[in-house]
């Protein structure tokens, strides 16, 4: 093999293993492309972190209504219009199975507040009732410390709703029965037969003072 066939030779293999080593690089840049990409997301803010899911949902207090009843509940949550269940019983989403018993404990009602009858009043409460206002949320015990704060307690505003509400147009959801823009509310026991009465009265509420 004369000199000038052996720098050629030499030169390819050179040249095949330059273009090999280059491949090789190349290759391995992009597998390091590809892990990076595939990191993206896996810290603390990615959509699986503990960061993400939502706080627990606080118990109700009690056996008859949720903690708070809100003054506007969504409209979502009433029975359907045109629906057996609103047809039979307008007060079933409150859970409420007698609609008659609670019309007349509700008419009843009314009456003893129009009269001022501290006593039967309070003989309609469900206890522990819960007072909310634009300072606290106070929870109304028993009849005796009801009776004690029923002047604090249905202010001349909650009185008010509740002569001007008219039964067939009560607003109903889960949370209860609601008065007026949510003065009053009221609601069922859970056990069996039912009690109906007074759960909550809220005084922040438009139009109460």
């Amino acid at each position: 093999m004369t000199r000038t066939a052996y720098s050629r030779q030499i030169f390819r293999t050179w040249l095949y293993s330059s273009a090999i080593s280059g491949t090789l690089a190349l290759c391995l840049l992009l597998m390091a492309g590809c892990g990076s990409n595939y990191n993206i997301g896996s810290g603390a803010n990615s959509p699986m972190s503990g960061s993400g899911l939502p706080d627990s949902a606080a118990a109700p207090e009690n056996d008859h209504y949720q903690t708070q009843p809100t003054a506007e509940p969504p409209a979502a949550n009433q029975p359907e219009a045109g629906s057996n269940a609103a047809a039979n019983n307008p007060y079933a989403a409150a859970g409420i199975d007698d609609p008659e018993a609670f019309e007349a404990i509700f008419d009843q009602i009314k009456s003893a507040v129009a009269g001022g009858d501290k006593d039967k009043v309070a003989d309609y409460v469900l206890f522990p009732m819960r007072l909310n206002t634009a300072k606290a949320n106070t929870i109304i015990k028993n009849k005796e410390d009801f009776i004690n704060k029923y002047d604090a307690i249905l202010t001349a505003p909650v009185k008010k709703a509740l002569a001007n509400q008219k039964i067939d147009s009560l607003f109903v959801n889960d949370q209860g029965v609601m008065v007026g823009n949510g003065e009053m509310w009221f609601g069922a026991t859970a056990g069996s037969p039912q009690k109906y009465g007074i759960i909550a009265v809220n005084h922040d509420t438009v139009g109460t003072d």
